[in-house]
């Protein structure tokens, strides 16, 4: 790893993408495709470049804080490929632990919830957007059988996972 800023690290080029990684969890991964870093920008300059980042820092920075906690752990499970506990997500905040739960409990939530929102959602989008079947996206999600991934599925959504895949994809 080549140290870029404080929390973004080079990761690693190959033929296609220059990739970049986020110091607190290893799974969060930026991707810039090579032929982007030769193409000219006809309208650059320094003066430019500078204004742009100072809006981005601060659209950032307003997107983020103006989140609710749940919100934003959602955001942060939902973008990792690992499944993250509720240590690592504390880590993130930079907060204790039990000061994520107690933050979490005075909006009347549970990190577990919040995870199996997690696991519906990517659950949703699996069946919408690839043609995997329903064991391996049960499988993908960490689910030790086919049938509890359907339960789970069926009991946040109303309708097993095949049929949710069927009546979606006949409406588009």
């Amino acid at each position: 790893f080549k140290q870029i800023n404080s929390s973004l690290k080079f990761y690693k080029a190959d033929n296609t993408f220059l990739k970049f990684r986020y110091d607190k969890f290893e799974s969060m991964v930026i991707q810039i495709p090579i032929q982007m870093l030769n193409q000219e920008l006809p309208l650059s300059d320094e003066n430019s470049f500078k204004s742009i980042i100072d809006v981005c820092k601060k659209q950032l920075i307003s997107k983020f804080y103006d989140q609710r906690i749940d919100e934003k752990i959602k955001n942060i499970l939902f973008t990792s490929k690992d499944d993250l506990t509720l240590n690592e997500c504390a880590s993130f905040f930079n907060m204790t632990p039990s000061t994520l739960h107690r933050k979490l409990n005075e909006i009347n939530t549970k990190f577990s919830d919040l995870k199996y929102q997690v696991l519906i959602s990517k659950a949703k989008q699996l069946l919408i957007y690839t043609d995997k079947s329903i064991m391996e996206i049960g499988v993908e999600l960490n689910f030790s059988e086919h049938s509890s991934f359907s339960r789970a599925f069926k009991s946040k959504i109303g309708i097993p996972p095949g049929k949710f895949r069927k009546i979606v994809l006949n409406k588009k």
